[in-house]
């Protein structure tokens, strides 16, 4: 009796314990296809990514052709301008020494300036003296002329008064008046005018022109310090937050190297680091953290932190 019972109760329980083995091995049936289901998609979403890298890829290379393009052409103006910065160069010199010469006429010409200057104001001086001294001459004839007048008018007074004596003589010894002929009677003549002095001076100035030469100091071209190594800076031209990297506008041409580490900032500001994993001759491919990845712009700037690496 009791074996009867305990059997139906065994296969009971084995039925089940199988019944639950058949459950979990189902459920883990489907979480597994369901792992399998979440890894495709994200492989799928890798191999978009890829494809879109590619395509990124192709575009830079694009760039880069054209940006080569444009960097021959930036050359071939660069050595123009080159050119034309040597021609500047050739006809500042002549300028220079043009105007070193036109200085050095104008100090001559100022120091003759000044010397002439110098003998015009001694000649106005003498021509002043000349001035006085003829001033005081004329008044000296014109007091003389005066005084000749007075002379002359005092002698006619007394040559009369004497002419009139003789004949009050005359008649009162003789009993008789002369006659204006009579040659005893004599009259003195008078002198008509006095011959004016003329004086007259002739002022040759002789002017010697002392020609003055002025050293210029010379002209010293100073050559720029040997130059300096600085970090390097630039810009961030792209950005991929879902692959974490950004791309920068420099390369191996501006001493980037795998393992260099970049600042960014964006202002004054600290964004993030990012470390250089792949370089081109004009552009860098950095990886970035999530979390900076999703902070960083196009245009923030980027500056060596000078914690570069060789290249392996």
């Amino acid at each position: 009796m009791n074996t009867r019972i305990a059997l139906p109760a065994v296969l009971a329980v084995a039925l089940i314990g199988v019944g639950l083995l058949w459950w979990q091995e189902q459920q883990k049936a489907t979480a597994l296809a369901q792992q399998l289901s979440e890894a495709q998609q994200a492989l799928a979403e890798k191999e978009a990514q890829y494809a879109q890298a590619m395509q990124q890829v192709a575009s830079l290379k694009t760039d880069n052709k054209s940006l080569k393009e444009n960097l021959a052409a930036i050359r071939d103006q660069l050595a123009a301008a080159q050119r034309q910065a040597e021609d500047a160069r050739l006809q500042l010199s002549t300028l220079e020494q043009q105007n070193a010469e036109l200085i050095e006429d104008k100090t001559r010409q100022m120091a003759r300036a000044a010397s002439v200057s110098k003998e015009r104001d001694e000649l106005a001086q003498k021509v002043a003296a000349i001035e006085n001294d003829r001033s005081n001459l004329q008044h000296a004839v014109r007091r003389l002329r005066e005084r000749l007048t007075w002379l002359d008018r005092d002698y006619r007074q007394v040559a009369e008064q004497l002419a009139k004596l003789q004949a009050e003589r005359a008649t009162s010894v003789m009993g008789y008046a002369p006659s204006p002929s009579d040659p005893n009677t004599s009259e003195a003549a008078t002198p008509e005018s006095m011959p004016d002095p003329v004086a007259s001076s002739t002022v040759r100035p002789s002017a010697t022109a002392s020609s003055g030469s002025v050293e210029l100091p010379p002209i010293i071209v100073r050559k720029d310090d040997a130059a300096m190594s600085t970090p390097v800076r630039g810009r961030v031209v792209d950005v991929n937050a879902s692959s974490h990297f950004i791309v920068v506008d420099k390369g191996s041409q501006d001493g980037v190297r795998a393992g260099a580490v970049f600042n960014i900032l964006r202002g004054a500001t600290p964004v993030g680091r990012a470390s250089v994993v792949r370089v081109r001759p004009q552009l860098s491919a950095c990886d970035v953290s999530q979390a900076t990845a999703s902070q960083v712009h196009v245009g923030d700037l980027v500056i060596d932190t000078g914690f570069a690496s060789s290249a392996p």
